[in-house]
């Protein structure tokens, strides 16, 4: 009985040794079989080599060879790594892929378009002398330049718009008082350039009630203007009337084209004295100011006034460089100048009595 026992725990110990061994497999089919094969060669008695007692035994040592091999395969990956023979996929449903979240939009900006200060040449109604007197009324044209913005890039079509608008929205001032807009009622609707003219396409006929003179005035101020403007010298102004008409004014045919006179007979349409610098309500830095213009007067003699906040501070006299019939230029530096609200005054004499001829007045701020 103690040698059964011992053989007993001899082999329990080599199942426990060889069930540390074993790498875990599904051998329980092997194990039955060897055994039933020895039953088959030995029925009924015992294997010349393994006595018939082990046979449960080997069995129940088969069983916890499963054992253990299913708590090792539970404890390892359910996957190697590396397969050599990867297994065959089987079928399985379709997965439905999340709808991707459309990016969001990216914001847009509306482009701006970029604008552009140009100084246009507008040309205005005014009485030759300053200020204005009943007696001596004298109606001619005086350019100002006016800055407005205009989008870009500029073209010379919209430029003439833009001062021909200007021209139109202008007002004369009267005397005793007040101010008539010549052109009241009109409107530039627009402004085509060609290589050989400039068309203006004008909505509303004018005031039919003006003096004659006063009508062919204002076409000329027109006239001047959108030429200015366009700059390319005495290009002919052909007028148009957005309703068909015929006429400016009730009386002023425009089947004609219109251009400036001769050099020589500026004076029969231009006021006699211009100031052309600095421009009309400018805001100048603090330092040295410089006044200049046109004149057509007698000898070419000039006198001018500047007054600050109303008061004298300067006076003096000035030469043009070249004498009545002819146009020419003059400037007048006025030295360093303070801060302040200025105005200055230019102006000729009449030879025949000394009295004002013609006079123009600018006003400016220093900064």
């Amino acid at each position: 009985m103690s040698d059964h026992l011992d053989t007993e725990d001899r082999v329990r110990e080599a199942l426990r040794h060889r069930a540390a061994l074993v790498d875990p497999a599904d051998r329980l089919t092997a194990i039955l079989d060897a055994a039933h094969a020895e039953e088959l060669e030995h029925p009924g008695g015992h294997s010349l080599s393994r006595p018939r007692w082990l046979v449960p035994l080997a069995a129940a040592a088969a069983l916890l060879m499963i054992v253990g091999g299913v708590w090792l395969a539970e404890r390892r990956p359910t996957a190697p790594l590396h397969s050599a023979n990867p297994p065959t996929a089987t079928p399985s449903l379709p997965v439905t892929s999340p709808t991707p979240t459309p990016p969001s939009p990216t914001p847009t900006s509306t482009a701006v378009p970029s604008t552009t200060s140009v100084a246009l040449p507008v040309y205005v109604i005014n009485d030759n002398a300053w200020p204005v007197s009943a007696a001596t009324t004298r109606w001619a044209l005086f350019r100002e330049f006016h800055r407005v913005p205009l989008a870009q890039p500029t073209d010379a079509g919209s430029r003439a718009l833009a001062a021909a608008g200007l021209a139109l929205a202008s007002e004369t001032p009267l005397e005793p008082g007040g101010t008539l807009q010549v052109w009241q009622g009109v409107s530039a609707r627009s402004v085509s350039v060609s290589a050989t003219g400039i068309t203006v396409t004008l909505g509303g006929s004018g005031n039919a009630a003006l003096p004659a003179a006063l009508k062919r005035l204002a076409v000329d101020q027109l006239v001047w203007t959108v030429q200015g403007a366009v700059g390319r010298g005495n290009l002919p102004v052909r007028l148009v009337m957005a309703d068909g008409g015929s006429t400016v004014f009730g009386s002023v045919s425009v089947t004609s084209t219109f251009s400036r006179p001769a050099p020589l007979q500026y004076a029969t349409v231009l006021g006699d004295i211009w100031v052309t610098a600095p421009e009309p309500g400018a805001v100048l830095p603090a330092g040295t100011v410089t006044v200049s213009g046109q004149a057509c007067v007698f000898e070419a003699a000039l006198q001018w006034e500047l007054r600050r906040s109303g008061a004298v501070v300067a006076t003096g006299s000035a030469m043009a460089s070249i004498g009545a019939p002819e146009r020419g230029t003059f400037s007048v530096p006025l030295g360093r100048l303070g801060a302040g609200d200025y105005v200055m005054t230019v102006w000729s004499t009449s030879m025949k009595d000394g009295s004002i001829a013609a006079a123009r007045q600018v006003s400016f701020t220093v900064a």
